[in-house]
């Protein structure tokens, strides 16, 4: 069958203040990833460009969320939900700014610090990387010139899982023939994991609320993988924030 080695960055990535701020919060305060999630998907970053006041725009937008996640028993009003209006602002106004993909790497610096989600058991001494390939025996990378964002391999219980973030998957599967590339490179790498790994996955992270419209997507293309939403991440966060590994 052969083996594999999992490749990549594994220097801790720390993305700019103004997200990391915010993921922080978000990672020691898991009630709050609904609100940040509904803002996030509902906010129109063109419209809040024009305008001149765009803290008020921004604030008019959170309010009711933040009402209904209070409403949930998500949250209570107090100094957390300021500071979290705060914060979030700030990430709003950065992503404003950049015009790349803040939510993205916000989603990435996440799932970084909370994976894996795939645990046979809890684990220690996880190694974490960023940009991770797959090489062969040789040495050579396998499956194409393709890389993704984060992969987590624990060799005692012979675990790997890579995972692909993306804020928007409805977005990414509905985009051009490079999704399709990009779904076939995690395809192969997916089958080359489950091969040799006891617990070896490929997997899809989203902030979407529910993916089940975006399952069938892979399928139809004749690869198996994984999708975690909005509801799995939430459960990771609040598994982790309980204290346990």
């Amino acid at each position: 069958m052969g083996s594999i080695i999992l490749k990549g960055i594994n220097d801790p990535w720390l993305p700019p203040v103004e997200i990391r701020e915010l993921g922080d919060f978000v990672l020691t305060n898991p009630g709050y990833f609904y609100p940040l999630t509904r803002y996030v998907k509902q906010t129109d970053l063109r419209e809040a460009a024009q305008l001149k006041d765009i803290d008020g725009y921004l604030e008019k937008q959170l309010g009711p969320i933040l009402m209904e996640t209070v409403h949930l028993d998500m949250i209570k009003f107090g100094s957390l939900t300021t500071e979290f209006k705060a914060l979030i602002i700030r990430f709003t106004k950065y992503d404003i700014d950049k015009s790349g993909n803040p939510g993205g790497d916000l989603l990435e610096y996440i799932c970084c610090c909370i994976g894996p989600f795939y645990e046979p058991v809890n684990l220690d001494r996880v190694i974490k990387l960023c940009k991770c390939v797959v090489l062969g025996e040789s040495g050579r990378i396998k499956c194409g010139n393709h890389n993704l964002d984060l992969g987590f391999k624990n060799s005692a219980f012979d675990l790997a899982e890579l995972l692909e973030c993306k804020f928007n998957l409805s977005n990414f599967l509905a985009g051009d023939n490079r999704a399709s590339r990009k779904l076939d490179y995690m395809g192969c790498v997916n089958k080359l994991v489950e091969d040799i790994f006891t617990y070896g996955r490929v997997a899809l992270a989203t902030m979407q609320m529910s993916s089940i419209a975006e399952e069938e997507i892979p399928s139809k293309l004749g690869h198996s993988l994984t999708i975690y939403d909005f509801n799995e991440i939430k459960k990771r966060l609040m598994h982790k924030c309980s204290g346990q590994p």
